[in-house]
């Protein structure tokens, strides 16, 4: 088996991209929830003044009209993000998984060299050894 210590910094990398990804899918959706809570923060005033105010009640219907389609589009823009983050969790968990495949495959190659490293190690002590013993026992 060959050397996967390229291949697992490549996969490091995309790991990586991935995660700057879904920070800023993230990022987008946090931006998008605080326009919600500023969207209905702006109602809840609008509709205080027009409770009060009776020329305020003319522009609310309009205002209304208004704020609810702007409220639907980006309802509709949150659950695409959302949708995209889910997506982008997913895809950083596959793309994770297959990082510690490769750093596992690779760890088992270097202990199935070093292995053999010390059985030729053994090997070659071995010989010493029995060469010495011999030389010894003709003298």
């Amino acid at each position: 088996m060959k050397d996967l210590t390229i291949l697992i910094k490549l996969q490091k990398t995309r790991v990586d991209e991935q995660r700057v990804i879904l920070s800023k899918l993230r990022d987008n959706l946090d931006k998008i929830i605080e326009t919600l809570v500023s969207m209905e923060e702006a109602f809840l005033k609008e509709q205080a003044i027009a409770k009060s105010d009776y020329n305020s009640r003319l522009t609310y219907e309009k205002f209304l009209e208004k704020f609810l389609s702007e409220k639907q589009q980006t309802e509709n823009q949150k659950a695409l993000i959302e949708e995209a983050v889910l997506l982008a969790h997913d895809k950083l968990s596959e793309l994770f998984e297959e990082q510690k495949r490769y750093e596992i495959a690779e760890e088992q190659r270097l202990e199935e060299a070093r292995g053999k490293e010390i059985k030729l190690e053994n090997q070659i002590t071995d010989e010493i050894g029995l060469v010495w013993h011999q030389r010894r026992n003709r003298n």
